[in-house]
């Protein structure tokens, strides 16, 4: 079934159960939650537009509160690290790829291009930052990726949680503006991140700088672009709100989208972990790194692809 013909027949329950959850409730609404829940299975299993789904999801949601007076028993941290945030990105896979581009895509054209020509470096950042990047990454360093009398390990770690997540919250809230904002701000990063890789690679500290990365960039990098999406969803919701008033579209895409944050806050205190730990460390070899980098790329997309599926049985969303 067509998902136009799917909602012109079963819109008026809809918005029946929506009229029970208005007032107060009778004894049609447990018949009506049975039904808005076989609803949602079928615009899963069918993969109708996650804007009907998120519909559909929070519909059940209220009318369980209104059932039963309370919420559903909250999940565990580790719940929703193992199946609800997977699954939650493999969902919303179109917003995670279009993110993904924005970002990488700026930063390794940047990287290639200032590598053979350095000089272009200045056209984007200051000659005073520059020169702060080749400090913190001068093969006679006592920490790298770190001014010179920088603070300790943990005071590092403090700052880098602080740093990134305030960084991936701008590019989430900005996804108001239909969009532009994420859209603005994944370019930014990357053109940043690969204009400093590629002038660090071409004026001879890019042994120092690689091997400092590679360790902590899978969860940073990964967690920047699902904030990204985050921000993306957000935007979506607002340009194709489906048969929605805007205001309430944008409601039920946040549901989503703070998943998608929320697993990128974590990734990111990970990543702060590791960065202020391991990779500030001068006394590591650059094969222990290389090792440790491939396999965090290769365990969190593994988990990212994998993470929450049933055996036997595809996503329901």
């Amino acid at each position: 079934m067509k998902q136009l013909q799917f909602e012109a027949e079963n819109q008026a329950t809809w918005k029946m159960l929506e009229r029970e959850l208005k007032g107060r409730p009778s004894r049609a609404l447990p018949g009506l939650y049975r039904t808005a829940c076989l609803h949602l299975a079928l615009a899963r299993d069918r993969h109708y537009a996650v804007t009907l789904q998120d519909r559909l999801h929070d519909l059940v949601v209220r009318t369980h509160e209104a059932m039963y007076g309370e919420r559903p028993s909250r999940m565990s941290v580790a719940e929703f690290l193992l199946r609800v945030f997977p699954r939650t990105v493999r969902a919303q896979w179109r917003v995670v790829a279009l993110s993904m581009l924005l970002l990488f895509g700026p930063f390794f054209l940047l990287n290639w291009l200032v590598s053979h020509n350095p000089d272009l470096a200045a056209s984007f950042l200051s000659r005073a930052k520059l020169n702060q990047m080749s400090a913190m990454y001068s093969h006679d360093a006592a920490h790298w990726g770190r001014q010179r009398g920088a603070d300790s390990d943990v005071q590092m770690f403090g700052y880098y949680i602080y740093n990134n997540i305030s960084i991936n919250f701008r590019t989430f809230a900005s996804g108001i503006f239909f969009g532009l904002g994420s859209v603005f701000f994944m370019v930014f990063n990357g053109i940043t991140a690969g204009v400093i890789a590629g002038y660090l690679s071409a004026t001879g500290s890019g042994d120092v700088f690689w091997p400092f990365v590679c360790g902590h960039s899978a969860p940073e990098a990964t967690a920047a672009a699902l904030a990204g999406a985050s921000g993306l969803h957000l935007g979506a919701a607002l340009l194709w709100p489906g048969r929605l008033p805007r205001l309430q579209a944008l409601r039920v895409a946040a549901q989503t989208a703070f998943i998608l944050l929320g697993g990128a806050a974590l990734m990111t205190f990970f990543a702060a972990f590791i960065e202020a730990f391991w990779s500030s460390r001068v006394d590591i070899p650059a094969q222990a790194r290389f090792v440790a980098g491939a396999v965090l790329w290769s365990g969190i997309w593994l988990w990212l692809l994998v993470g929450g599926r049933r055996k036997g049985k595809p996503d329901a969303s």
